[in-house]
């Protein structure tokens, strides 16, 4: 998606016009996002440019927190693995050889 609904992409506006424990997870989630956001700061592979715009740091916060997994004590996004739920009827079957 182009646009997440998220605690971290609301605005004090919107927290107003939630139910109080609505509002509370939303903050905390916006909460989240601003320290994410000031982490980002001391990781110097990405660029200033990305680092400073808002709309691309909202973005892979939210992919993150949409489509990462915990594997052992690691967060992990396996590529195309959240395609596998985008149907209305369930499509696909997990199986393994133990």
């Amino acid at each position: 998606p182009r646009v997440f609904d998220s605690g971290a992409a609301m605005t004090p506006t919107c927290y107003d016009c939630l139910p109080p424990l609505a509002a509370k997870y939303a903050m905390a989630e916006r909460v989240k996002y601003i320290n994410c956001k000031q982490a980002l700061k001391e990781v110097d592979f990405i660029s200033e440019d990305t680092k400073k715009n808002d709309v691309v740091t909202k973005w892979a916060y939210n992919v993150l927190g949409t489509r990462a997994f915990e594997v052992g004590e690691e967060m992990v996004i396996v590529p195309m693995a959240d395609m596998f739920n985008h149907g209305s009827i369930p499509n696909v079957e997990i199986h393994y050889d133990e």
